[in-house]
């Protein structure tokens, strides 16, 4: 039988394991405090943890990369950028939207008389005056039109057919009258004589007293001649005939 004589005595190899153990548990130590060093250099003060991104060998940016120690984010908002140009965009719009009102508005009042903005101030009131006008001047029309029709048709049940003789006694005259209806009213064409031929104002008396209101007179002169151009309004009860009229000028000539 063999004996194995320990060179070794027993207090120094229980040192020895002291030691041993000793420096492993300061070698343990020394990781986890090199660990919360660490941790604290990465920690920012505010307690939000970097994140940060990848670069490969070449130096390009990778995936983006976070921490271990990062804090999970609940109820995070998305970015409020958009939120904020939409509000700045519609209120662009809304304010272009009132200044074009504005303008479309005060054009239509101007084209109101004043007497339908007498006592209204507000917007809604003088759109519902806006609305009165319009049916007062379609009225107006429908009645100017209707009297056109009546003066029309006098006209032609009243005037009758010209005779050679009549043509013949206006040529040896030398002077001319023709009365028909235009746009503005009645126009009446005088060609006279530029010498002693028919005045203007006995013209204008004579329609005056049938109750035709002169508004407008050009006269054009051609060689011995002059052209008279008249633009009439026959008033309510006035002589609406034309040929009564006519004829009426032509015995001025005479």
């Amino acid at each position: 039988m063999s004996y194995f004589t320990s060179t070794i005595p027993f207090d120094e190899t229980a040192e020895f394991f002291q030691c041993s153990s000793f420096d492993s548990h300061q070698q343990h130590h020394q990781v986890d405090n090199y660990d919360d060093i660490l941790y604290q250099l990465s920690s920012p003060p505010d307690g939000n943890f970097f994140i940060g991104e990848t670069l490969d060998d070449h130096g390009r940016q990778g995936n983006k990369t976070s921490s271990v120690f990062d804090k999970p984010t609940a109820g995070a908002k998305p970015n409020g950028n958009t939120s904020k140009n939409k509000k700045v965009v519609h209120r662009d719009i809304e304010r272009q939207r009132r200044q074009e009102m504005a303008t479309l508005y005060g054009s239509l009042r101007k084209q109101l008389p004043i007497e339908f903005l007498k006592g209204k101030r507000s917007i809604s009131d003088h759109i519902h005056e806006t609305v009165n006008y319009i049916r007062h001047m379609q009225n107006k029309i429908q009645a100017l039109s209707d009297r056109r029709d009546e003066l029309k048709g006098l006209s032609d049940s009243g005037a009758p057919k010209e005779t050679p003789e009549c043509s013949r006694t206006a040529c040896s005259q030398g002077d001319t009258v023709m009365v028909q209806f235009c746009m503005a009213g009645v126009e009446i064409l005088i060609n006279t004589a530029s010498q002693q031929g028919l005045p203007l104002s006995r013209a204008f008396k004579a329609l005056s007293e049938e109750g035709v209101n002169v508004f407008s007179c050009n006269s054009t002169q051609v060689s011995e001649r002059i052209l008279h151009s008249i633009k009439a309004e026959v008033t309510k009860g006035g002589n609406g005939n034309l040929f009564e009229l006519q004829q009426k000028l032509m015995k001025l000539t005479t």
